[in-house]
């Protein structure tokens, strides 16, 4: 029926609330909600600011609270609210403003901490202040191997590593942002990242290739 068809496709990104209900980053769907209990499920599309191209697809998600952080295909960084279940802030490329963000491409969205998130774009890191609602972007200048961010993660030393489509894995002091590139030599098997960390219960660090 018209419901399961919102799951047709591929589902990019998988999160689930504290309410229990599971949030899905859809191909073309949009962000697609799905009541565990009763299995309703609802799509939403209604991205503020669309792009000319009208595409619906989410590549990343991030809950905080009441309120869903969420990285888009060329509609930039979209904030969904959960309690109105409606698009309420867009953040897209203003060539006019230098703290705008970077790319409206969104790949990951990590929480670094209350204040801060860290955006991968395709055009490098952007560092995005929740209380200025600036970005402060890095890429090749500052260091970056490749500006094709697929995935970012924060280690217990608050160090992030971030995962490039192009020329390897690379790690971001924070505190500088300096950054030091890992490659073939170091013993990696392929410089080409294209999916998310995933993290072990020893401390291991999965990242596909």
């Amino acid at each position: 029926d018209d419901k399961d068809s919102l799951l047709n496709g591929p589902i990019i990104m998988i999160k689930r609330d504290t309410e229990g209900v599971m949030w899905m980053g859809h191909w073309s769907n949009g962000l697609v909600s799905m009541d565990v209990a009763t299995g309703e499920k609802t799509n939403y599309t209604q991205f503020l600011h669309m792009d000319s191209s009208n595409r619906t697809r989410v590549e990343s998600l991030l809950i905080d609270g009441e309120k869903i952080w969420v990285g888009t295909n060329q509609n930039g960084l979209q904030v969904f609210d959960k309690r109105t279940n409606k698009f309420t802030e867009a953040f897209m490329v203003n060539a006019n403003d230098k703290t705008s963000i970077s790319n409206n491409l969104i790949k990951d969205i990590l929480p670094y901490n209350k204040d801060t998130l860290l955006i991968a774009t395709l055009m490098g890191v952007d560092i995005f202040d929740k209380k200025t609602k600036s970005f402060k972007a890095i890429t090749v200048r500052e260091g970056l191997p490749n500006n094709l961010v697929q995935a970012l993660m924060k280690d217990d030393f608050g160090n992030v590593w971030i995962a490039c489509y192009t020329e390897g894995l690379c790690k971001m002091n924070m505190h500088d942002f300096s950054v030091t590139k890992y490659g073939i030599s170091d013993g990696i098997t392929d410089n080409i990242f294209g999916s998310k960390f995933y993290q072990l219960k020893n401390g291991k660090i999965l990242l596909g290739v």
